[in-house]
């Protein structure tokens, strides 16, 4: 809600830090979710799908549009030709990319975590064609508020190398509201 996005901005701005985002179900379910909203903008002034480079190292934040996380259009159009534009530009180097649904068993901890990751249909399967095409890609995701230590029950819980499917993927779930089990 507005509340804790203000918080965030009024702890960030004492620091030196600089921070991006990556927008997630909730934050398009919630106050701040209309694009022009000046709130929103000051968490995202650089829109639902930028890149910076950072050391000569490439980062790529892409947040969804929709507060159903299970959906088929939880990316745009438009986003999606971003992607290719930008994956296809970097594909010899390593990239860092930044999106909030799990793909694979990565944050499912073999099906513990009762809500879907990522569709396989419509933009958010293009989305995951992309994730087995670019091997390139370390794919951080967020989406789960499982325990930390319920990577004890898997070993991919919260990272898993890259398979013959997908690239590297990396889950940090939510640090508000963490869940034990479902």
């Amino acid at each position: 809600n507005d509340y804790d996005v203000e918080a965030l901005l009024s702890i960030m701005a004492t620091t030196d830090i600089p921070f991006y985002t990556a927008r997630g179900n909730h934050d398009n379910a919630n106050e701040c979710s209309g694009l022009d909203n000046d709130l929103y903008l000051s968490i995202e002034p650089n829109g639902n799908l930028f890149m910076k480079t950072i050391n000569d190292e490439v980062f790529i934040f892409c947040g969804i549009v929709s507060s159903k996380a299970g959906s088929d259009s939880i990316f745009t159009q438009n986003q999606i030709s971003e992607l290719v534009t930008l994956l296809e530009t970097y594909k010899n180097r390593r990239v860092f990319l930044f999106e909030h649904v799990f793909i694979g068993e990565t944050g499912n901890i073999y099906g513990l975590y009762k809500y879907s990751g990522m569709n396989t249909s419509g933009n958010a399967g293009v989305f995951r064609k992309l994730m087995s095409t670019y091997r390139n890609v370390i794919l951080f995701t967020g989406h789960t508020h499982l325990d930390f230590h319920l990577q004890r029950l898997g070993e991919h819980a919260n990272a898993a190398v890259r398979s013959d499917d997908l690239c590297h993927r990396v889950h940090i779930p939510s640090a508000s509201r963490p869940r034990c089990n479902d």
